[in-house]
Order: C-alpha cells, then structure tokens, then sequence
C-alpha cells in the first residue's frame, strides 16, 4: 500500500484498523497508530513506511511527534505509554502505571510526557 492509497481513502491500511494519527511538526512524517499494537512512520516524500515500531501488547490509541520532530510518543490499552527515537525506532523510555492510555502529549519544551486513562487520571 501507498501513502497515495491512504489518502485518497479508496483502500485501508492493510487489513489494521487505524486508531489514531500524527503528522510531524515540519510536515514530513505521519505516524499512525494501529489495533494490532503497532505504529508506522510514514515519510511523505517518499510516500513510504520507513519505520515500524512494535511494543505495545495492544491497540495504540495515541500517537505524537515531540516540538522537534525527533520522538514519538504513543500510548496502548495496555497501559502503557513508549517514548521512540524516530531515526532508531528505537524505545527510549517506558512509561507504566495506567490501564489505558487513550491520550499521550509531549509538553513544550520537550522535557515532560502527560499521559491520562479512561478513568480520568492524568501523570506526567
């Protein structure tokens, strides 16, 4: 599949069901976050998956790039929340404590991750 089918909505993303999407701040990613427990990187001008990032043992109901581009941040049902390296793809931090994480938001300058659960409890 091509990020041209993607767009254009005439084919989905592979038989996974999308959960949730980001485009980076300077325009020239999109992560999307899938119901098998995984996110893909997509590079726009290559209309292409660069990266796939597993780690989550469930659907990953939020994604977000960081002010510079360079982290991603997803959060899963199950319970956990992951801070990636974009070039690496690699887990730089894991974040437990929840039974959900339906919301994950990277703050301003960087240097904090709020997270929050269906129960409506917020850490950071």
């Amino acid at each position: 599949m091509t990020l041209e089918d993607l767009f254009s909505g005439t084919r989905s993303t592979s038989g996974r069901l999308t959960k949730s999407a980001a485009f980076s701040p300077d325009g020239k990613y999109l992560i999307i976050g899938y119901g098998d427990g995984t996110a893909r990187v997509w590079d726009i001008a290559l209309m292409q998956v660069t990266r796939e990032l597993r780690g989550h043992a469930d659907q990953v109901r939020t994604v977000a790039f960081n002010a510079e581009g360079d982290l991603i941040l997803t959060g899963s049902d199950d319970g956990d929340a992951r801070a990636w390296d974009l070039e690496s793809g690699q887990t730089l931090f894991l974040f437990h404590g929840h039974s959900n994480v339906p919301a994950a938001v990277f703050s301003a300058d960087g240097q904090r991750v709020l997270t929050t659960d269906r129960r409506g409890i917020v850490r950071s």
